[in-house]
């Protein structure tokens, strides 16, 4: 590859970044939509894997700068994400390899990219505050559950976004030829069927659907939804509502040594969560989260990184790191519930 053609190809990497981010600023405060997704499997879809590979680190790591500024930066979370990206690559080079071409293969392809996504950058939160490995599962859930608005939002407008793309390809593919024939990976030839769809038919017409693709697909994802199903089962099923009888709760507050521990032994005689139990003891400053939970900041006054940088406010059952909010726990009798300042 001579001078030429490689700065050819970094303009091409360089366009394609700013494209993404550019967008995706646009897009920043409709929750949870963006085109860093859609341009990683795109890139993945069309071009040989290292070139997507160094497209992808460009794109992440400025877009990581650019969201620093407006926001903060991610900390633990950016090597996930990077992972996240590199996997959506591998996902539009697996998109090349079976050559898909219709449109519901890309539709698939999007919303699976956006679960997968959301699955990994939410894995940060288990590893710092899961202590039982058992629990990881039911955290990670949770998590999600208390963002699922948001992961719809991703859900829906990933696969919206990639379903166009077969329709791009008519207008791209001819243009990459021209400029770009040695990156180019996809023939021109395997979307030459949109040229017979007429208008009409064009809106989805299930006469150019492959029913043997659309199986397949349908399996893997219906296999995606109950993987994603039984987490929520595990994470709901546990502390239910507890309605008849009087229960005795032990609860505990523990300041990280700023402040003697306090100890409760508290009768109840109606149903109540975790976060009003603690209400009824102490002093809360919180914050209502997505989903309606709360966000634990102080407790009497002893407040998240300021009194001491990098600790928060946790809470356990019996020992083990909570797997549902606060205000989602409903604790039995005989529980002993431990809200503790650590790093």
């Amino acid at each position: 590859m001579n001078a030429d053609t490689s700065v050819s190809h970094l303009s091409l990497q360089i366009q394609l970044a700013a494209t993404a981010i550019a967008t995706s600023l646009i897009l920043i405060f409709v929750p949870n939509v963006e085109t860093i997704s859609f341009t990683a499997f795109l890139v993945g879809f069309l071009f040989p894997f290292q070139f997507a590979v160094v497209t992808i680190l460009t794109m992440t790591v400025t877009w990581e700068l650019l969201a620093s500024m407006i926001f903060a930066f991610s900390g633990f979370t950016f090597p996930f994400k990077l992972l996240a990206w590199l996997l959506i690559g591998m996902l539009g080079v697996f998109a090349r390899r079976i050559k898909a071409k219709y449109f519901y293969e890309f539709l698939i392809f999007g919303a699976i990219s956006a679960i997968l996504f959301d699955l990994i950058v939410t894995i940060p939160s288990a590893f710092l505050f899961v202590q039982d490995q058992t629990a990881f599962l039911t955290v990670l859930i949770s998590n999600l559950i208390i963002g699922l608005v948001f992961t719809i939002s991703h859900t829906l407008s990933n696969a919206f976004l990639f379903a166009v793309i077969p329709f791009m390809m008519k207008t791209l593919l001819p243009l990459l030829d021209d400029n770009y024939p040695e990156l180019v990976q996809i023939s021109q030839d395997q979307f030459t069927y949109l040229n017979s769809i007429t208008t009409e038919q064009r809106s989805w017409d299930i006469m150019f659907l492959d029913k043997k693709r659309l199986i397949s697909y349908t399996v893997v994802l219906l296999l995606i939804i109950l993987l994603i199903g039984s987490g929520l089962y595990l994470s709901i099923s546990n502390h239910q509502p507890q309605t008849d009888g009087d229960r005795q709760i032990t609860l505990s507050i523990s300041y990280g040594g700023l402040m003697p521990t306090d100890n409760y032994t508290l009768q109840l005689h109606t149903k109540k969560t975790t976060f009003q139990i603690l209400n009824d003891v102490a002093v809360i400053n919180y914050t209502i989260q997505s989903g309606g939970e709360p966000y634990v900041l102080a407790i009497n006054n002893v407040w998240e990184g300021q009194n001491r940088t990098g600790y928060f406010w946790l809470y356990f059952i019996n020992g083990n790191f909570a797997n549902l909010g606060a205000n989602s726990s409903y604790p039995v009798d005989g529980d002993t519930i431990l809200w503790a300042y650590r790093h």
